[in-house]
């Protein structure tokens, strides 16, 4: 059986459904999105229901960009894809998943610029402001989407599983209001820092 995670680039795509494939393969994790992270989620889970933080804020890895604890996972602004590492890290807690019986898949991977905006002014043009919008999603140049660093997941047994154990693979739950969204905010078997109670800061 290969451990070696598939990541598949779909740069030019922007309305491909993201997904991860389980099986002897391991993961392919697509660009898109699905569900809605504008405000109306497939799923919610009450933040007071969560898991307990597992200690202090990690140290900053570079300025400017405090939650990314590691620079090396960082590939650039803009990979076309989950960074490697990113991708190795999903992959494994995939498989950790389908091994305690939950299903984890990824509904929204690396974004590209486009489409990032796009959500973005959809998201403004919904909630009345950038303020608002800003709750929920992130314009281009600040999200981890666009970077290859973040991951929305499902379904919601899957995702509450995740925020549990993602520690464990180095992949936290960041904001309290999106308990399918996480990032490489430690490293593997590390602390994941507290909860931000949403994307707006």
């Amino acid at each position: 059986m290969s451990t070696t995670p598939h990541v598949t680039t779909r740069r030019g795509l922007l309305g491909l459904l993201g997904a991860a494939l389980l099986g002897g393969t391991g993961a392919a994790v697509l660009a898109g999105n699905r569900g809605d992270p504008l405000g109306l989620p497939e799923f919610s889970r009450d933040p007071a229901g969560g898991p307990e933080p597992h200690g202090d804020e990690p140290s900053a890895g570079r300025p400017g960009d405090p939650h990314v604890i590691d620079p090396s996972l960082d590939e650039g602004p803009e990979p076309g894809d989950l960074t490697t590492e990113m991708a190795e890290r999903v992959d494994q807690a995939i498989r950790a998943a389908a091994e305690a019986g939950l299903s984890l898949t990824v509904t929204s991977g690396w974004r590209s610029h486009d489409y990032q905006q796009g959500l973005f002014d959809e998201a403004v043009h919904r909630h009345g402001s950038a303020e608002v919008a800003r709750q929920w999603v992130l314009p281009p140049d600040e999200s981890m989407h666009v970077r290859g660093l973040a991951v929305d997941v499902g379904p919601e047994d899957a995702a509450a599983w995740l925020a549990e154990h993602g520690w464990r693979f180095g992949l936290c739950q960041r904001y309290a209001n999106e308990p399918w969204h996480f990032e490489p905010t430690t490293a593997p078997g590390g602390a994941c820092p507290d909860l931000e109670a949403d994307a707006g800061g």
